[in-house]
């Protein structure tokens, strides 16, 4: 089994420290709520990828039957669904507006 990848707890309290509060020298962030906030932000993107993709196979999906001429060969089932391809930007633009809202 892989090991997950994280945001390290360093970074989101450099990050807070610097772009966050104006008056950095009188915050204090405890490690249980940099490592929550490491895990909020490990789900959102794991979140951005599993949708990303999504969309990216329902986008070749109707773009491959948009071709077809005769509808009794269009399959609405998975196992016709292409696969192959890279997540790209705009993938990600798609769904980024709905993601955010849910989280």
């Amino acid at each position: 089994m892989s090991e997950e990848i994280k945001i390290d707890p360093t970074t989101i309290a450099r990050l807070f420290h610097t772009v966050s509060f104006s008056d950095s020298e009188n915050i204090r962030i405890t490690k249980k709520t940099l490592a929550l906030v490491s895990e909020y932000a490990k789900l959102f993107t794991d979140e951005a990828i599993v949708r990303s993709n999504e969309y990216r196979l329902e986008e070749r999906r109707r773009l491959a039957n948009s071709y077809q001429t005769d509808t009794n060969e269009i399959s609405t089932t998975n196992e016709a669904a292409p696969t192959g391809g890279a997540l790209d930007a705009k993938h990600l633009e798609a769904i980024a507006g709905l993601l955010v809202l849910d989280f």
